[in-house]
C-alpha cells in the first residue's frame, strides 16, 4: 500500500477552517453539499438577463457589481494571479447573491472575503486523480481558456458519479468548496441565529439604522474600550471620530487590509477556532462573536500612544486606516480571547448603565491556552489587567506570527459606499 503523502501548511490550515465552519462531514453530507452548490450556480448563471423583469433586473445589478468589484482587487491578491480563480471567485460571488442562501445579496468588501477562502482552498488542492497537462489553481493559467467575455462567467459542471469519488481537498471542487466556506463564514448557512456565534454577513448589514447588528457592534465595541482606556474612548469622541469610519471595513473584511496577508491568514486561524473553542473545566464556550469583537478593541489598544498624541482629525483617521507593522499577533489574539471570557462585549445598551457579567476563567494552565487571571464581581479588567494578559500569553505555534510587513492596500474608504 502506498505512503500517503504528509499534509502541508496549507492543507492543514484547510481542513481546519473547514473543520470549524463545516463542522465533520461525512462524505454523503460532502456530495450533496457539492451538488447542491452545482445547481444553485447553474440557476445564478442561467438568469435570462435581458427579460426585464425586476428579479432579473437585481441578478444583472448584482453580475455588474461583482464583476466590477473583483476586477479591482489589489494587485498582489495572489487569486488576481489566475484567470481561473478570478472567474470562480465571480461565479461564488453571483451564486451566493442570486442562487443560493444569500439573504441580503452581494454587497462591496464580500469579494475580499471570499477572495481570501478561495485562495486558501485552492492553495490545498489535490492532483493526485488530475491528468496530465491539467491546469493547476495555483500556477498562471491560458487566459482565454477562462475568458468570461460573455459576461456569464462559464463554467465546467461534473456529474454526480465525479462528485460522489472526490476526495475533500480534489482540486476539482476547489470552487464548491470555497463557496460553502464562504457561506459559513457570512453566517447564511445556518438555519437558526445565535447571537454569540459570529456570523460576518450580519456586519453588512444597513449601518444607518440604530437597531440594525452592525450598530449594535459599535456600542459594544465603544463600551469595551472605555471600560478598559477611557482616555483613549474620550480621545475618539473629542476628535469626532465615529466608529462607523473605521468599524465598517474592520470588521466587514475581517481585518483584511489591516495586516500583511499572512497575518491575516493567522488571525483567521484563531477567528475560525474561536467557533468552537471552549474554555475552563466545565467545557464553557467562548462566544466567537464577542471574540471578532475583542479584535477590534485590541487593534485600538495597540494604537493607543499614537492616537493620544494626535490633535487633527485627517492624523487620527489616517492613522486608524493605517496600522503601524511589528504587532505581535499572539498578543492581539490573547487580548480579544480574555475580553471574550470575561464578557466584557456582552453590554450594547446605549442608557450609560453597564450591565458587566463575568465569565468563570480556568483554574489551572493548560499547553497552549490563554491564561486569565480571576475577576472577581462585576468590575471589568483594567488596562493593567489586560497587560498581565499579555505578558501571560502562551506562545502557541499557530500565533506566532510578527507583523513586519506594512499591509497591504490601504486605500481610503468613503464611509458612504460602506454603509450601503
Amino acid at each position: 500500500m502506498a505512503n500517503r503523502r504528509p499534509m502541508n501548511a496549507a492543507q492543514r490550515r484547510y481542513d481546519a477552517w473547514r473543520a470549524a465552519l463545516l463542522g465533520e462531514e461525512t462524505q454523503e453530507e460532502m456530495f450533496f453539499r457539492r451538488v447542491a452548490y452545482e445547481r444553485a450556480r447553474t440557476r445564478a448563471l442561467g438568469a435570462k438577463w435581458a427579460r426585464g423583469d425586476d428579479v432579473d433586473a437585481a441578478n444583472e445589478d448584482a453580475r455588474r457589481s461583482v464583476a466590477m468589484d473583483v476586477e479591482r482587487l489589489p494587485n498582489e491578491d495572489p487569486v488576481r494571479a489566475s484567470q481561473m480563480c478570478v472567474t470562480a471567485l465571480k461565479r461564488i460571488l453571483l451564486t451566493h447573491a442570486c442562487g443560493s442562501g444569500g439573504k441580503r445579496g452581494y454587497r462591496q468588501g464580500m469579494h475580499e472575503v471570499a477572495s481570501m477562502v478561495l485562495e486558501t482552498r485552492a492553495s490545498a488542492a489535490e492532483y493526485s486523480k488530475a491528468a496530465t497537462g491539467t491546469v493547476r489553481w495555483d500556477r498562471r493559467d491560458d487566459e482565454e481558456k477562462y475568458d468570461d467575455g460573455d459576461g456569464l462567467f462559464a463554467t465546467t459542471s461534473y456529474d454526480e458519479r465525479e462528485i460522489a469519488s472526490a476526495g475533500s481537498r480534489d482540486y476539482r471542487f476547489v470552487e464548491h468548496d470555497a463557496h460553502a466556506l464562504f457561506e459559513a463564514f457570512m453566517g447564511d448557512a445556518r438555519s437558526e441565529r445565535d447571537d454569540e456565534r459570529l456570523a460576518l454577513g450580519t456586519y453588512y448589514e444597513d449601518a444607518t439604522t440604530p437597531t440594525s447588528p452592525i450598530c449594535a457592534a459599535f456600542r459594544r465595541i465603544e463600551n469595551a474600550l472605555r471600560s478598559l482606556d477611557e482616555n483613549l474612548a474620550k480621545k475618539l469622541v473629542k476628535m469626532e471620530v465615529e466608529p462607523q469610519l473605521y468599524l465598517l471595513r474592520w470588521l466587514r473584511l475581517g481585518f483584511g487590509r489591516e495586516f500583511h496577508r499572512r497575518d491575516v491568514l493567522t488571525l483567521w486561524d484563531a477567528i475560525f477556532e474561536s467557533l468552537s473553542a471552549t474554555i475552563g473545566e466545565n467545557g464553557e464556550t467562548m462566544s466567537s462573536r464577542d471574540f471578532y469583537e475583542g479584535i477590534a478593541v485590541s487593534v485600538l489598544m495597540t494604537m493607543r500612544n499614537d492616537i493620544l498624541s494626535l490633535d487633527d482629525f485627517g492624523a487620527v483617521m489616517s492613522r486608524l486606516q493605517n496600522v503601524p507593522p511589528g504587532i505581535q499577533m499572539q498578543h492581539m489574539v490573547a487580548r480579544a480571547k480574555a475580553m471574550a471570557v470575561t464578557g466584557l462585549l456582552k453590554y450594547d445598551e446605549t442608557d450609560g448603565m453597564k450591565i458587566f457579567t463575568s465569565r468563570k476563567p480556568p483554574h489551572r494552565s493548560s499547553p497552549n491556552r490563554l491564561v486569565v487571571p480571576h475577576i472577581r464581581g462585576k468590575a471589568p479588567p483594567s488596562v493593567q489587567t489586560i497587560a498581565r494578559w499579555d505578558s501571560d500569553a502562551s506562545v502557541d505555534g499557530s500565533i506566532d506570527s510578527l507583523s513586519t510587513h506594512h499591509p497591504r492596500d490601504r486605500r481610503a474608504t468613503q464611509s458612504s459606499a460602506w454603509n450601503r
